[in-house]
């Protein structure tokens, strides 16, 4: 699921208690504004919150007057509605308490700011693979680092992860390099290729190329390029004829790799390497198009043969249930559904894909691709091969359905919204209901006119 959280997390997650059901509680704290992101993503209506908030309560003195003071308690309520400022990446929930409380009935409506620094415990009655791995992002920079700068030199290498927020350091190369003897340089070159293994070793270590989708080798003169062919063309050759598949994941994304130029391989040149104008367009171009090019190379296998080229959640499920799918396309809107049994449907899906092998690719609903995406029901297969049998399904009913309960989702939150704003202005509703009337007056005259010119006109 790494393409689905593209913030690199600074949370903290200072308890974690699931049992076998599904069913826990995490106290979490988080760090910085945008860490909120990742609350919204992860509350839905129906859960708990338990935290630190303050709430107006009236007290009676003995001499009978009544004061109001602002106390600092600690309350849970279930959770009824969420308001998520993008703008401000403030949090607001409401819902009403469930937690036995001096100054707050059982039952009584209460709405809590989410604050940085200020923790705060989340109970769900089931914890899904999705959560739990936007919990693990969040609270782990390194796994949502979608950029790697590797600057080396002869004898020296540093491989960085780069996020929104931080570099970090995974690993540091270090190998004695013999000089060149005149007429010998067999121990040189020797030295040279164990160097390149040992970078190889750490690429395959730290990089995770579900997650990053571009690498830069950086090294002055042309020590980049002479590892980049001795990588692909030798180290990885060799050891996949070996039997070793996480060298075939080098070779599979070998087109992530792009070469620069700095002046050493110590950790402050990674300063020189991104501020190249020409490496940050060639890392912006890598980075935004692969999910492009995979959605139009969906699009041209389905003018090809719609027998390999899939969507629409029941196409997708009966093609997992063959083990068909190899490349499987999904909107992160999905997996933000309020209605939880459409969102256990999808999470259940990938997971099955998984573990079929299947490769996933979640598209940000923020993005070009991701729009293109959600117009085409939000989810698409590209299959290992032809299934005819999925030609004769008929789908019509279940996406049918599925708009139709969103459409009611959002009649319904609308008609609530009427309500309350009829019920806090009742004298503008009894104004609205004489304009009505009046209305409907003018409309039964205006038909009279209607049926009066007609009969002229017969």
């Amino acid at each position: 699921f790494g393409q689905l959280f593209g913030h690199a997390g600074s949370m903290k997650v200072l308890y974690k208690k699931i049992v076998k059901d599904g069913s826990g509680n995490i106290k979490i704290e988080c760090d910085t504004p945008e860490d909120f992101w990742h609350i919204y993503n992860l509350l839905r209506i129906g859960d708990s919150v338990t935290a630190v908030t303050l709430r107006n309560v009236s007290q009676i003195s003995n001499t009978g007057t009544s004061n109001t003071k602002r106390i600092k308690m600690r309350i849970t309520i279930r959770i009824d509605s969420i308001d998520y400022d993008t703008s401000t990446a403030s949090m607001r929930v409401k819902g009403i308490n469930i937690a036995e409380n001096k100054h707050i009935a059982l039952g009584q409506s209460h709405t809590m700011e989410l604050c940085v620094n200020r923790a705060f415990e989340i109970h769900k009655e089931k914890w899904d693979v999705v959560d739990l791995e936007r919990i693990n992002m969040a609270t782990d920079p390194s796994k949502s680092a979608d950029l790697a700068v590797i600057v080396m030199e002869h004898g020296l290498a540093h491989l960085l992860l780069v996020t929104n927020e931080m570099t970090i350091q995974k690993a540091k190369i270090e190998k004695s390099i013999p000089r060149k003897r005149v007429g010998s340089s067999s121990r040189h070159d020797k030295a040279i290729l164990r160097f390149y293994d040992m970078v190889v070793v750490a690429i395959i270590r730290h990089i995770d190329f579900d997650v990053c989708k571009c690498v830069i080798l950086a090294s002055p003169a042309f020590i980049k390029d002479d590892f980049y062919e001795y990588m692909i063309k030798q180290k990885c050759v060799q050891m996949m004829s070996k039997g070793d598949a996480a060298y075939k994941t080098v070779i599979e994304n070998k087109s992530s790799f792009i070469r620069a130029h700095c002046s050493n391989g110590h950790k402050g040149a990674i300063k020189e390497v991104l501020s190249n104008p020409e490496v940050v367009k060639q890392m912006g171009d890598t980075k935004a198009s692969q999910q492009t090019e995979l959605l139009n190379q969906f699009f041209k296998l389905l003018n090809v043969d719609e027998t390999r080229a899939i969507y629409g959640p029941k196409h997708v499920a009966f093609a997992n249930e063959s083990q068909a799918i190899q490349t499987l396309m999904i909107t992160d809107q999905l997996f933000r559904s309020q209605d939880l049994q459409k969102r256990q449907k999808y999470v259940k899906l990938v997971e099955q894909c998984q573990k079929n092998g299947a490769d996933i690719q979640i598209f940000s609903s923020l993005h070009v691709s991701g729009d293109q995406l959600k117009q085409i029901t939000g989810i698409a297969a590209i299959l290992r091969f032809p299934l005819p049998e999925v030609l004769e399904l008929d789908v019509s009913e279940d996406e049918m359905d599925d708009e139709e309960n969103e459409n009611e989702n959002e009649n319904e939150e609308e008609d609530d919204h009427d309500n309350d704003n009829d019920n806090n202005d009742d004298d503008d509703d009894n104004n609205n209901v004489g304009y009505q009337n009046y209305s409907n007056d003018n409309d039964e005259n205006d038909d009279e006119r209607k049926q009066i010119d007609d009969d002229n006109f017969i």
